[in-house]
């Protein structure tokens, strides 16, 4: 259920910052026409469905105006949600809160999704549920058959059996499409030859198979220890110095080795004396450099945190005179002020207490009070010839002169209370008993302040950077001295050693590789290997194994053949099958057609629906209609007609006169809400004008039946907006609102 609980507008029409709390009960909205008191709930169609009711076009800018806003609190579903519609710089957006979480809609789009989704209640069933107004259209009254039709079947989600129905036209079609499928199959089936004996083929298959492999493994050791000879023949060849062994090339490697580095140790550690040297040199220049930096803060006495500490306390000593300066501001213009009001005081008044003044004026506007209700009174006797006080007779002549006279009091006695606004003013200053503060001296003391605040403030940057200085130059890395400046020249004679040793190394490392490689080898099988011999086997075995790889290729190309044929024909054998098994439901789905057609369920439902609703408009009707008026319900495929009968004649409810549509409104509300669904309910009605051109007799006939009563039964909140006041609507409101406007802005007043 929505649960309303506040409206808002800025900048609306006549509305400049008004708002409005929904309460529990009867609340009456009364104003004159103009004033803006429809427009306020008008605005939620204008949040909600960007269609205020008066307007065909929806633009939900056309309420707006630059920087202007329309915002609603409520509830739904267990969730508190605030919607603001602002318009800024003639662009409209949107501000949404969920639970008191931003949700950030980036575009109309989104904020509309979320307002349907936390507001699920379309634009018809607004305006016939919750916000009736004579201004717009009402379907069940004026709307053609299939309108009423469709209103219901949306109010009760039927259309639902629409979509169902729908789904099940799509499977329906859906197996016709397999059995048309099933058809074809059969046909291509027709086509097809399913191989029975496919087992010799793939036996043939399988011999050839083995037999290739058999002479390709002898191949592949044939060119095994060919490839063996090669490899030593090409091994022998890339060695630098065939005549050394390997075990005297290992120790050559290891002599190099130790030579290489030997000469990297000599060349890191010139090279970090280098280093060493050159950045003890920088220290130097920079330690000086810093010490006669802080020559140049000799003057500088205290410490960073002590002159910090003055600048706090004479920073607090002048925010203390500010205030003080603010207080004599303020003194010295009550002062002033105090001195023109005396102008305005007369003698007698500054000769008076307060007391005394005030028991005076009240005694005074008592008279007045008094003399206006005799001129009132006397101006109700122009047509009376006895005074109804003293029974004496009145002519026109005393009458006027007697409310000339007291005109004259009134005057007299009212300038005794001419300028009462200021001469109370003026003894509550003078109670205050204030004396003028010299505001040029404090003034003067703030500015010295203010001086020493930016000399301690500069002295202050001038310590901090004496001491950050000073831990510079305690931090400093020692002074090493050395005996004499490193011989640089040496680095290159040691990095041309060390890449000469590399070079060398390189070349035996690779004479190492191949003789470990040529020791891998089975020399002994190498030798035994008659290398011609080989290569006069496989140049017999090549043809052979050749002739064998097409035999097989041909051969297991006509068993994948046979063998995706008959796959092909059991897949087609068993989809016809499947279908077939499918199809036995077509009868089912053509009588679920039928159900679910116009003119089956969803009819039905209607139907039902809307007997009950017919029932509750006759239940109703005695508390609406003051006269005996009888409802029947008729629905078929296409049309929901709605029937009125009354004194002997029937037509359709679109024939109501005006007085008799407002109250059908009333009707049709009290007697669909108690059963539509409890997510689109509401609890809250605005009843707008609603009982524009109806009778006097009407309206109190209405109340007096008990319509509101029963109506507060199934709604928590009525809002009822009229320009009648209570005299001329007579109902009983637990809350009541006055809406006017002054200087051109709506205003509003709880009155009750």
């Amino acid at each position: 259920m929505i649960e309303f609980e506040k409206i808002a507008l800025k900048n609306i029409v006549v509305h400049k910052n008004s708002s409005f709390e929904f309460k529990d009960g009867i609340s009456v909205v009364r104003g004159t026409n103009g004033a803006g008191k429809s427009l306020i709930f008008n605005s939620l169609a204008n949040l909600f469905f960007s269609a205020p009711p008066l307007l065909k076009k929806k633009d939900a800018k056309i309420l707006h105006d630059e920087d202007s806003a329309i915002g609603a609190k409520y509830k739904f579903s267990d969730k508190e949600y605030r919607v603001v519609q602002e318009c800024k710089k003639s662009s409209l957006n949107y501000k949404i809160e969920e639970n008191g979480v931003n949700l950030e809609p980036r575009t109309i789009s989104i904020a509309k999704d979320i307002l349907e989704r936390s507001f699920p209640i379309s634009e018809s069933h607004y305006y016939s549920l919750i916000h009736l107004t004579s201004y717009r259209p009402f379907i069940l009254l004026s709307g053609t058959g299939p309108q009423r039709k469709e209103f219901f079947e949306e109010l009760f989600h039927l259309n639902v059996s629409e979509y169902v129905g729908e789904k099940i036209k799509e499977q329906y079609n859906e197996l016709k499409r397999e059995r048309d499928e099933a058809n074809i199959l059969s046909e291509q089936l027709k086509d097809l030859t399913y191989i029975e004996d496919l087992e010799s083929l793939r036996k043939e298959c399988a011999e050839k198979d083995s037999e290739y492999r058999k002479l390709e493994l002898k191949y592949n050791e044939y060119m095994k220890n060919i490839s063996l000879i090669t490899s030593y023949e090409t091994y022998r060849g890339q060695l630098l110095h065939p005549e050394i062994s390997l075990s005297e090339i290992e120790a050559k490697i290891s002599k190099v080795e130790e030579g290489i580095k030997k000469f990297e140790t000599l060349y890191n550690n010139l090279n970090l004396n280098i280093k060493l040297y050159e950045q003890n040199e920088d220290n130097r220049k920079k330690l000086k450099r810093l010490k006669e930096s802080l020559e140049g803060f000799s003057e500088i006495m205290e410490s960073s945190e002590d002159i910090k500490s003055k600048y706090n306390e004479l920073k607090l000593k002048g925010e203390e005179l500010v205030r003080k300066i603010k207080e004599a501001e303020s003194t010295n213009k009550l002062c002033e002020e105090f001195e023109n009001l005396s102008k305005y005081v007369s003698k007698e008044a500054k000769g008076m207490s307060y007391e005394e003044y005030l028991k005076k004026t009240s005694v005074a506007e008592s008279q007045i009070r008094e003399k206006e209700s005799i001129i009132e009174k006397l101006n109700t006797l122009q047509n009376e010839s006895t005074c109804p006080m003293c029974q004496q007779p009145l002519s026109e002549d005393n009458i006027n002169s007697l409310i000339s006279s007291l005109n004259n009091d009134i005057l007299y006695i009212g300038m005794a209370l001419s300028n009462k606004t200021e001469t109370i003013k003026w003894f509550k200053l003078k109670e205050e008993n204030l004396v003028r503060v010299d505001k040029e001296a404090l003034d003067t003391e703030l500015n010295g302040i203010k001086g020493q605040l930016i000399e301690l403030k500069e002295l202050h940057s001038k310590a901090k950077e004496k001491e950050r200085i000073e831990r510079e130059i305690e931090a400093f890395p020692k002074i090493v001295n050395f005996d004499s400046e490193p011989d640089s020249s040496l680095l290159v004679e040691y990095r041309d050693k060390i890449e000469k040793g590399r070079n060398a190394l390189e070349r035996l490392k690779s004479d190492q590789r191949i003789h470990k490689e040529l020791n891998k080898l089975d020399l002994s099988k190498i030798e035994k290997v008659d290398k011609n011999g080989l290569q006069k086997e496989i140049e017999e075995i090549q043809p052979r194994i050749s002739e064998l790889n097409e035999e097989r290729m041909r051969l297991n190309a006509n068993l994948k053949i046979g063998t995706d044929q008959n796959a092909r024909y059991k897949k087609i054998e068993e989809r016809i099958k499947e279908i077939k098994e499918k199809l036995v439901k077509i009868p089912i789905y053509e009588a679920l057609i039928k159900a679910y057609s116009a003119k089956g369920i969803r009819i039905a439902q209607i139907a039902y629906l809307a007997e009950m609703f017919c029932n509750n408009l006759n239940k109703y009707a005695n508390m609406v209609f003051n006269k005996k008026m009888t409802f029947h319900v008729n629905v078929d495929a296409n049309n929901f007609n709605i029937l009125a009968s009354r004194n002997n004649r029937t037509s359709d409810v679109s024939q109501l006169s005006g007085q008799e549509s407002r109250f059908f409104m009333l009707l049709c509300a009290l007697s669909l809400l108690p059963f539509i669904p409890e997510k689109l309910r509401c609890d809250t009605i605005i009843l707008d004008e609603i009982e524009a051109g109806v009778s006097e007799e009407n309206r109190k006939y209405l109340v007096n039946q008990g319509f509101f009563e029963a109506l507060k039964k199934v709604v928590k909140k009525i809002v009822i907006v009229t320009p009648m006041s209570g005299a001329e609507y007579y109902i009983e409101a637990n809350q009541e609102y006055f809406i006017s406007l002054k200087e051109g802005v709506s205003c509003i007043e709880k009155v009750k």
